[in-house]
């Protein structure tokens, strides 16, 4: 189980969704949801400067079609932070969007490990607990 998954959506049904199919697949320990990336970006500035390791959520779930500051805004001002503490962490982009050019441009950003059509689907967690970069959170210590 993955434990700390940080969602960043504007549309808090998405966000129940996303939690929910998290608990129900035993997915993540700690799910927490934000409709606010600015907010999120303040946040990991502290992580950056003050935090651990711990600090840092272990997967994020990003939208990208949003008013305030869109994905890859997000994405842009999380590598200006410091591109080596922005590859730290994973991210999956969930996204209504049907441009081409988004997945392509999702393959500039070695963080994000998975590009994926909304909504979230119980078939697309268990593919990610298989991923070469998760598959440790779902494997018994030997």
């Amino acid at each position: 189980m993955i434990p700390n998954i940080l969602c960043i959506d504007d549309d808090e049904i998405s966000l129940m969704l996303n939690e929910f199919l998290c608990e129900l697949t035993v997915f993540g320990k700690k799910v927490s949801l934000s409709t606010r990336p600015d907010e999120i970006i303040e946040d990991l500035k502290i992580i950056y400067k003050e935090g651990t390791v711990e600090d840092i959520p272990d997967l994020m779930l990003l939208d990208l079609n949003m008013p305030i500051m869109n994905g890859w805004q997000f994405l842009d001002t999380l590598i200006g932070i410091d591109p080596d503490f922005a590859n730290k962490l994973k991210i999956v982009v969930l996204s209504s969007s049907v441009d081409p050019k988004d997945k392509e441009k999702a393959a500039d950003y070695p963080n994000i490990i998975l590009f994926q059509p909304k909504p979230m689907t119980e078939t697309v967690l268990a593919e990610l607990k298989e991923h070469p970069l998760l598959i440790r959170h779902f494997t018994a210590p030997h």
